[in-house]
């Protein structure tokens, strides 16, 4: 039984939980097995006891963001925000979440302001669907947290999911660009494979903690690679 038809009161339209090349490749690894299952039935109970982020209809909104067949760049960060004002780098900021920005995605969008415009720009869209659209694809290692103080637990649960979705693009995308921002996406280097890339950079969390700014030079090394790899045409628009 396919996981996209299991319904554990989510709420979550399980057909549409993500785009279906994403389901193709990752029915047999990962949809279609009893972890996926466990892992459905532990948000099921958290989400029941509440305090559970983001949105239950976003738990899965990265991998219907982007299409699997449109990647050539990864970036992964760390978990969702516990607010529901601005949900983190991979779930950008929108209307859902209101208009306040966290201190992180403000970071974050400075940070390329300042590598990629000097420092100046005249709009940053905070959902970063431009940079989406290019095919970007933005994941946290934990895709769900909770107010209450175990995000260890959350991190353990995601883990295997994480780790075979990077499986599964180094599988399919060869010269692949992986953006790892902070120590908790970087322990995520050794299931990078094959004629990959790496490229590491803090987490604004981590810079913010350090009371130091947010370095975002990880684009122009991650265009560097994209251009060796396909021309100026395959830079990413930042």
């Amino acid at each position: 039984m396919s996981i996209v038809n299991i319904d554990y009161d989510l709420n979550i339209d399980h057909d549409k939980l993500m785009e279906q090349d994403w389901a193709d490749v990752l029915k047999d690894s990962l949809l279609d097995t009893p972890y996926m299952e466990n892992l459905m039935l532990f948000l099921h109970e958290k989400y029941k006891g509440g305090n559970m982020y983001p949105k239950k209809e976003d738990i899965f909104k990265c991998f219907k963001d982007t299409s699997f067949a449109t990647i050539k760049t990864v970036i992964l960060c760390r978990e969702p925000y516990t607010n529901f004002r601005s949900m983190g780098i991979p779930l950008g900021n929108n209307d859902a979440y209101g208009h306040v920005f966290s201190q992180e995605l403000i970071a974050f969008i400075k940070g390329i302001e300042k590598s990629e415009y000097d420092g100046f720009k005249m709009h940053q869209d905070p959902t970063f669907k431009d940079i989406i659209n290019q095919g970007v694809f933005f994941m946290d290692v934990a895709l769900t947290s909770s107010l209450a103080k175990e995000p260890m637990q959350h991190k353990l649960y995601w883990k295997n999911f994480t780790r075979e979705v990077i499986k599964t693009i180094c599988s399919w995308h060869q010269n692949t660009v992986f953006i790892l921002l902070g120590d908790e996406a970087q322990a995520f280097k050794p299931y990078i494979t094959g004629n990959n890339h790496i490229v590491c950079a803090e987490h604004p969390a981590e810079s913010i903690a350090n009371k130091r700014k947010f370095d975002a030079s990880f684009t122009k090394e991650a265009n560097d690679i994209l251009e060796q790899l396909g021309g100026e045409s395959n830079k990413i628009i930042w």
